[in-house]
């Protein structure tokens, strides 16, 4: 047998719904502000290569720092974000990479207790080869947010099966 709350249900629910059993307190990472941006950012290498043509290009993993996060007024904050993109390139004489940056700059809710993060969920690249100089550009799109750890309430009707204290 599940262990239950001892709180009992009191409050509105759907007409129709069942009327739950007790109410549990879960704990969740709740988004409180949120964009997306798509972000083109270029670089450039000069290799001691002596490339004359590019075989292969990879964008990397891009990694963020939150460079700074000033307040305005209601709890926004102007964040500025550096993206860092590794993008490898592979040409006919040898291989090499090059770090793309892009800086990021976004107004965002962010009441105290949040804490930020800019996500890269998708980035595409591409490089060429100009007079023995490899330049590289990469397209980024990013989810920019604050988060916090928040306390929900919710009714409950069972557990699923296999749960923690049955």
């Amino acid at each position: 047998m599940p262990m239950h709350s001892p709180i009992p249900f009191v409050g509105y629910y759907p007409e129709g719904a069942p009327h739950p059993s007790w109410i549990d307190c879960i704990e969740v990472e709740k988004v409180l502000g949120s964009c997306q941006k798509t972000v083109t950012a270029y670089g450039t290498d000069v290799p001691p290569l002596s490339c004359t043509a590019l075989t292969t290009v990879r964008c990397e993993i891009p990694s963020s720092t939150l460079l700074n996060s000033v307040g305005c007024t209601n709890d926004f904050a102007t964040m500025s974000w550096l993206v860092t993109i590794p993008v490898h390139y592979t040409c006919d004489t040898g291989s090499g990479m090059i770090n793309v940056t892009a800086p990021v700059l976004t107004t965002i809710y962010n009441p105290p207790g949040t804490n930020p993060a800019c996500i890269p969920f998708s980035a595409s690249c591409g490089a060429n080869i100009f007079n023995g100089v490899v330049y590289a550009a990469v397209t980024l799109c990013l989810e920019l947010k604050t988060l916090a750890q928040v306390q929900l309430i919710v009714p409950t009707y069972s557990y699923c099966q296999g749960s923690p204290g049955e």
